[in-house]
């Protein structure tokens, strides 16, 4: 095999340098992973008023001998029916990127509990809502203790 002319050595070893510029550059980018964030205004005891179901359509709230409430710490949420410890998990919150409900955000934070599916989350005033009817599931109403 010959040596290449100078010219020809010169070209490529612009185009190897600027193909392996290329390659760090793409290997540097990736899509960004779920971002961990934290919103303390869910600290604190939630007393449920009610769960909408929406399929079929039907709505649960307390009655005598039922009743359910929620605590949020830090790290641990702690589910509770008649004032008794039922279970308990850890949660975290995240951004979801692809099935946001505005139209005008690229991202929403949604609720993660334990190793479960995300729920979307609302907080306005004295309410949450935990609604995970995106995937059949019910929305949950809750008001703070």
């Amino acid at each position: 095999m010959k040596p290449l002319p100078g010219f020809q050595r010169h070209t490529f070893s612009c185009i190897l340098l600027i193909a392996i510029t290329i390659l760090f550059v793409l290997a540097g980018c990736k899509k960004d992973e779920a971002q961990s964030v934290f919103n303390d205004e869910i600290l604190g005891e939630w007393r449920w008023i009610k769960t909408h179901i929406g399929r079929p359509d039907t709505t649960y709230t307390p009655s005598e001998g039922n009743t359910r409430s929620i605590r949020f710490e830090n790290e641990e949420v702690y589910f509770y029916r008649n004032d008794t410890l039922q279970y308990s998990f850890p949660y975290h919150f995240e951004y979801e990127y692809e099935h946001t409900l505005d139209t005008l955000q690229d991202s929403i934070q949604v609720l993660v509990i334990g190793e479960g599916p995300y729920a979307y989350y609302f907080i306005q005033n004295d309410t949450l809502l935990i609604d995970e009817t995106y995937r059949d599931g019910g929305a949950d109403f809750y008001v703070r203790k």
